[in-house]
């Protein structure tokens, strides 16, 4: 069980299945069993020895507990190549919430969708949205790439590391890093014949890898700063990477792929940059301007250039015409009507207005796979955005739609159905531009904060803080039925109170450094006054004779509510205390701070064993139901399974891209769930 962690992420429901896809070694335990070491400190001492109330006794066989002077054992971490320990049969048993999203793809042929997002790759079903696979390699996904006939996948993840991905399979086929890389950001591209992967990122190189040997063939000079496109010619022969040239200007540089050469550089703004089929035009986003792409120059030159500056646009499917947007999109004074700018169809041959578009704001402009139509979306932080759309044949304007489902569009490649993504609340819509309706709808997640099963079982809870440009925010709850294996959002359903003592009238709050029990009931309150900082967390034993609260001074006071009085003082803390739990007979107690869990004898209040791995923080910690196991959610991602009566860790779960922010066991026992920071809920099965 974890307490709330702030979280300011937008995003809805996806329900995603398992992958078994690694893509970096992680820092894992040394081989063999992980033995403690004993440390030369003593447990100190319980600051208050008052007689304690004795905790309920249940089935549970407790281990023999060290004597009171015996030094505790100290857990530690050594870095190794490859995990090895105490096997369990632990695999993912479900997997739901699609986190945030970064970019959407559809394959040419149109039967594969790509999400990338902060839980990795999801590739979908775009009639249905229903998911073909989930591909994870304990990263988050920015930028995805199909190829050109569909069959491979490329995904781009922090820190330059590029995955390779089989469609049908969903396998990783290959990965690829660039060295000493650590933005977020890389646009990625892959070849016609799918014998190269592209990569571009923040640093001026582009580099080039042959996908079946994995070997570097280039490194390009570049420009400076971000890439906006990078894409092979139809034919394969010519890369082409939109990059930053300046402050607000974006340059164009084109390479021959059979030596690397480069053939052109345009250091003006260019956007918008598009091939002709053949492969013999490059289309410049910039007053319709042309290259020649014959094999036989050795430098290409633009063509056709009306000398023009123009921006948000979008050309039509045959390349003949296009719609602009933005001042000098034409030399025809008369379309911007009195206005600074100007929206219309234009001949791309000619630079002259074949249609003005009806009521036309700033928006990003493109065409409909079948040409009828034009969709303009038009987003504002903070404020509802639009979608309009026209009809191309004659420019009026269909529809207005209030709505923040218009980023990121990308089309099928027959009809009218388009694909729009909301980068700010985390949702992905089908459209139908001729009527204006969504068809169906996919919803992202935020950080779970908080993970919890039914009693019985059958449900699993997890929730996460939605913070809406459009509606007040709010905590959503992700409901998983382990019947049916469905997935439903919840927004009716109250955060979990720590405080509330289960079945009972009881409810522990608190006000700066003063636990304060409640009574529903019958009314009644007392303070309980001992903490020297502010506090951050109560839990309550099982039996509701004691209560701990965590203060930001490292120490957790054990109370006894009868008396209303400190029992123990557990100090030698030495992080902030992120969690605090019982264990199921109240006979120990568990503490997460900073990278330690320490588990104490709630009846004498000495610490009686100590997990340290020095690696990263501990955010959760639960109980498994017989009290043999512990549950570590760790900052790392990584699901720790550990043993305080041998001191042994006996598993490492890794399937989140994000910090494992809480844990929470099944009443049987046999599954455990862990929330991330990535949006997503994992359920394992533990044997």
């Amino acid at each position: 069980m974890r307490f709330t962690r702030a979280c300011m992420f937008v995003g809805l429901v996806g329900v995603l299945g398992a992958c078994q896809s690694t893509l970096v070694p992680s820092i894992a335990p040394s081989e063999g069993t992980i033995q403690p070491s004993v440390s030369a400190t003593p447990p100190p001492a319980a600051e208050l020895q008052i007689t304690p109330t004795e905790a309920a006794s249940t089935a549970t066989s407790w281990p023999t507990q060290p004597p009171t002077n015996t030094p505790y054992p100290t857990m530690s971490w050594t870095t190794s190549s490859h995990l090895e320990v105490i096997a369990h049969d632990s695999k993912v048993v479900a997997r739901f919430g699609l986190g945030r999203f970064s970019d959407i793809e559809l394959s040419s042929a149109g039967n594969r969708l790509a999400i990338a997002g902060s839980t990795g790759v999801s590739v979908l079903d775009p009639e249905t949205f229903n998911e073909i696979w989930h591909g994870n390699t304990e990263s988050s996904a920015t930028d995805i790439e199909f190829s050109p006939d569909g069959a491979l996948l490329a995904s781009s993840m922090p820190a330059g590391h590029i995955a390779i991905w089989n469609t049908a399979t969903g396998e990783l086929e290959r990965t690829f890093a660039m060295t000493n890389y650590q933005e977020a950001h890389i646009q990625v591209a892959i070849s016609p014949d799918n014998r190269l992967v592209a990569a571009k990122g923040y640093l001026p190189q582009t580099l080039v890898w042959d996908i079946a040997t994995g070997a570097e063939i280039y490194k390009l000079p570049g420009m400076t700063e971000f890439s906006m496109d990078l894409e092979f010619s139809p034919n394969g022969e010519l890369l082409i990477s939109n990059q930053g040239a300046a402050e607000y200007a974006w340059g164009l540089l084109v390479w021959r792929v059979s030596d690397g050469y480069e053939v052109l550089r345009l250091e003006n703004y260019v956007s918008k940059v598009t091939f002709t089929p053949d492969s013999k035009k490059l289309l410049l986003g910039y007053g319709a301007a042309e290259i020649d792409l014959r094999p036989e120059i050795e430098h290409y030159e633009v063509a056709d250039y009306h000398d023009t500056w123009w921006q948000w646009a979008g050309w039509a499917p045959d390349l003949e015409s296009y719609v602009c947007f933005g001042l000098g999109c034409s030399e025809q004074p008369d379309l911007a009507v009195g206005k600074e700018v100007s929206a219309a169809i234009y001949d791309r041959k000619t630079g002259t207005a074949i249609k003005i578009l009806e009521a036309a704001p700033q928006a990003s402009y493109s065409f409909s796979s079948s040409g009828d139509f034009i969709v303009g979306a038009s987003g504002k932080y903070y404020n509802q955005s639009h979608l309009y759309i026209w009809d191309a044949h004659t420019g009026k304007l269909l529809h207005d739609l209030p709505t923040d489902l218009g980023g990121d569009i990308i089309w099928f490649p027959r009809g009218n159905t388009m694909f729009a993504l909301s980068f700010y609340d985390q949702a992905l819509a089908a459209w139908d531009v001729s009527s204006g309706q969504i068809l169906r709808m996919l919803r992202g997640s935020g950080e779970i904060e908080k993970v919890e099963w039914s009693k019985d079982g059958s449900t699993l809870m997890g929730w996460w803080y939605q913070f809406n440009s459009a509606q007040p925010s709010r905590y959503v709850a992700l409901r998983w039925n382990a019947e049916t294996q469905q997935v439903s959002e919840l927004f009716d359903v109250p955060y979990p109170d720590a405080g509330i003592l289960p079945s009972s009238s009881l409810r522990a709050g608190w006000s700066d450094r003063t636990v304060v029990i409640s009574d529903s009931t019958s009314g009644e309150s007392f303070d309980l006054l001992r903490h020297n900082a502010p506090i951050l967390q109560v839990a309550w034993a099982s039996d509701g004779s004691r209560v701990a609260s965590a203060a930001k001074d490292q120490t957790v006071i054990l109370w006894d509510i009868k008396n209303k009085s400190p029992q123990f003082t557990l100090r030698a803390l030495t992080g902030h205390i992120r969690d605090v739990e019982w264990s199921p007979n109240n006979r120990l107690i568990a503490v997460a701070a900073g990278d330690e869990v320490s588990v104490w004898d709630t009846t004498t209040g000495e610490r009686w064993i100590q997990f340290s791995q020095h690696v990263g923080i501990v955010n959760a910690v639960s109980w498994s139901p017989d009290g043999r196991m512990l549950a570590l959610g760790m900052e790392d991602a990584a699901v720790i399974l550990w043993n305080p009566s041998t001191g042994t860790v006996e598993d490492i779960l890794r399937q989140h891209s994000g910090a494992t922010l809480d844990v929470a066991w099944s009443p049987s026992g046999n599954l455990l769930a862990s929330g991330s920071s990535d949006g997503s809920v994992i359920i394992w099965r533990i044997k």
